[in-house]
């Protein structure tokens, strides 16, 4: 899971920007907007921290999209087409995607790192086999994105 880090209120202004540019990218990676705008609202309401993880969610967070790296990005992974499409990446604080025919990144949470080097990703880029101990468990983390997608309104 994404560390939790202090929020502020320059995070949640920016919040709003962030998630336009990701509907914008979205459009361009053939990820359909409806489903990051979707996802993005519903990183919101502290329902879904408790739905999706079991736990209240912390009061530390760095914005509303904190904790949620892993799971949205595997529900955007498995619903717009896979191991054929893109390759699901983690570090030991966060997941993203890229997209395997460009290589371009999509991270639905980008937003909480807004203060690292542009090349946090190349930095702290993992080998697959790095994954964390409960990330191994794909049936668990399938379960938990379908629960984000139900909470977004995105799966029956």
């Amino acid at each position: 899971m994404c560390y939790n880090y202090p929020m502020s209120t320059k995070n949640f202004t920016s919040y709003e920007t962030a998630t336009e540019k990701l509907i914008k990218q979205a459009a361009t990676l053939d990820v359909q907007p409806h489903i990051v705008r979707a996802l993005r609202e519903t990183f919101k309401n502290p329902k879904t921290y408790l739905k999706v993880f079991g736990e209240k969610r912390p009061d530390n967070l760095r914005n509303w999209s904190t904790s949620y790296c892993e799971v949205a990005s595997y529900y955007i992974y498995v619903n717009t087409g896979g191991a054929q499409r893109w390759e699901l990446v983690n570090n030991p604080i966060h997941w993203w995607l890229e997209r395997k025919s460009s290589g371009e990144i999509f991270d639905i949470t980008y937003d909480q790192f807004l203060s690292l080097e542009p090349d946090f990703y190349t930095l702290y880029k993992l080998p697959a086999a790095a994954d964390p101990e409960w990330a191994q468990d794909k049936h668990k983390l399938y379960t938990r994105a379908m629960i984000l997608g139900k909470c977004a309104g995105l799966e029956p």
